[in-house]
């Protein structure tokens, strides 16, 4: 059983999945490669819009899947 993690942070969005039975890691891939730019309207605040997240999200889901490493309808979960 193969588990998709993602991990949505402020400068790009990492995704990785492992084999669940056996533990071992299998790819990881990272969207975009620049860092993603932050909005400040106040001191203190920031803002980024959540559109970005999911294009990047849905790009990192598709770049790790092109790897190859394993058959994207093996993955039993998202995290």
């Amino acid at each position: 059983m193969l588990l998709l993690g993602i991990d949505l942070g402020t400068s790009s969005i990492k995704v990785s999945v492992i084999d669940a039975e056996t533990q071992q890691w299998i790819a990881s891939a990272q969207y975009p490669e620049q860092e993603v730019g932050i909005t400040s309207l106040q001191i203190g605040w920031a803002e980024q819009a959540p559109e970005t997240w999911w294009k990047n999200i849905k790009e990192a889901i598709r770049k790790i899947n092109a790897t190859g490493k394993y058959d994207p309808k093996d993955i039993a979960a998202i995290g």
